[in-house]
């Protein structure tokens, strides 16, 4: 990772948690300043869930804070990943997901955000909607060169780190890859960034501001630069949908579709 890069991911990182600690006070303490329609019941995540919220949105950021801007030249990095170190780092995102869970299951929580509920027709309609706007857009970031020219700028790897030992390492490594991308993260990051912190930051500066800064959270914690652009849209539309739907299933199954596309192109076009 060159130092441009890793400046990048880190500053913005770091603004964006300025930005979603300090929107909710600013939100409350000015309230005169919004339409009604934005004012939200501040009273709807309790005390304990809302410090819940932030410890996981801290622990989400760490791999992109920990990328701390390098004063060294840039020099291309080995892309191998063992399993044991996948495995190291997927455990966290388990119990992550699991606090969050705990925290939507309850009886309140899980009527306000919809996670035990949904139309699956209209479900499943949206999710492969997403995945076809999003073939789409992946399609012209490519073809237009704008990957490209971001990997350029910023002296960064085209391909995250992931895709890289799902495209070169062992069929043991794929197999592990593929298992996580398709089954731990969609309901991990799902339950985290919209079933609970999308939620706790809408309850507090309404839903707009809450889906500008939770997409582009999404899309920085990925430490890939090249990447934030096409994550924090998919995160937006995840949102979308989620609100349209009222379900939390409709971006669950969307992301899971998603990653599905993404492992089964790696697989059968590996350069």
């Amino acid at each position: 990772m060159s130092q441009l890069e890793a400046s990048c991911i880190f500053w913005t990182t770091a603004i964006l948690l300025i930005l979603m600690g300090g929107m909710p006070l600013f939100y409350r303490k000015f309230p005169q300043l919004f339409s009604p329609s934005q004012q939200q019941n501040v009273e709807t995540f309790r005390p304990r869930e809302i410090l819940i919220a932030i410890f996981l949105t801290l622990f989400y950021a760490f791999p992109a804070l920990s990328v701390v801007p390098s004063p060294e030249p840039y020099t291309p990095q080995s892309s191998s990943t063992s399993i044991v170190n996948l495995i190291i780092l997927q455990s966290p995102h388990l119990i992550a997901a699991l606090v969050a869970l705990n925290c939507l299951n309850q009886p309140y929580h899980r009527t306000l955000t919809g996670w035990s509920t949904g139309q699956w027709k209209s479900i499943i309609l949206a999710a492969v909607l997403v995945l076809g706007l999003m073939i789409v857009f992946l399609s012209a970031y490519d073809s237009f060169g704008i990957a490209e020219f971001i990997a350029q700028w910023f002296q960064a790897p085209l391909t995250q780190r992931s895709i890289t030992s799902l495209m070169s390492g062992s069929w043991e490594l794929k197999i592990f890859i593929a298992c996580s991308s398709i089954l731990v993260a969609p309901f991990a990051e799902e339950l985290v960034c919209r079933g609970l912190l999308y939620n706790v930051l809408k309850s507090h500066t309404g839903k707009v501001t809450a889906a500008i800064l939770v997409s582009l959270f999404f899309g920085i914690i990925h430490a890939h630069i090249v990447s934030m652009l096409p994550l924090a849209l998919f995160s937006l539309l995840l949102i979308v949908i989620y609100e349209k739907s009222k379900s939390l299933w409709a971006p669950i199954l969307a992301h899971l579709l998603f990653n599905l596309y993404n492992v089964t192109c790696v697989f059968l076009f590996p350069h």
